[in-house]
């Protein structure tokens, strides 16, 4: 079912980054320790997010970002998502939670707390997501997500100078909004 979360779960929900925010971000986006094995740093300093901040609070017009919360105000991760078509309405997504979070029982209810943020705040039919092809407990949380698994693309990520094959997978709005009528 969509919304059966652990009790530790409900008490972690996505929101808009703030200024102050933004040197997790940094260290989120760049740290490789925090990107793991699957993702590739990204060559930004902390000026790079201020100006994209004050430009356009990191909600658009192209990707949008938000913070991964508990309730106590420990910040667990983030999560993106930008237009990956031009001509089709299409959003895809990627997360990172913070290396001390790992493996806790969060993954699966921040990915659907991502994908409901998504067709909740934009109009898009298809939300995909790619992962490194061995990244089996990912691929395990999309399936809990209603998603589908659509294929391979070859040699198609670069991370720490390796070429790496991807898992791709999508939801569409109509799967998503099956799944949440039968909720109870």
């Amino acid at each position: 079912r969509w919304r059966q979360r652990r009790v530790v779960d409900l008490q972690a929900r996505l929101r808009k980054f703030e200024r102050q925010d933004l040197p997790d971000l940094l260290r989120w986006a760049t740290d490789i320790e925090q990107l793991g094995a699957y993702v590739q740093a990204e060559d930004h300093n902390l000026s790079d997010w201020q100006e994209r901040f004050d430009k356009t609070n990191l909600l658009g017009p192209e990707e949008w970002f938000y913070l991964y919360e508990r309730a106590d105000g420990a910040k667990l991760g983030y999560a993106h998502f930008w237009r990956c078509d031009r001509y089709e309405d299409h959003l895809e997504f990627g997360r990172v939670l913070d290396k001390e979070y790992r493996n806790k029982g969060l993954g699966l209810d921040f990915l659907r707390q991502i994908i409901d943020l998504i067709f909740e705040s934009q109009n898009c039919f298809r939300v995909q997501a790619i992962t490194a092809a061995d990244n089996e407990i990912v691929q395990k949380q999309w399936r809990q997500a209603g998603i589908t698994s659509e294929g391979r693309l070859r040699s198609f990520m670069t991370v720490r100078e390796r070429k790496l094959d991807c898992a791709i997978g999508s939801i569409l709005r109509s799967e998503w909004q099956e799944m949440k009528s039968k909720v109870i």
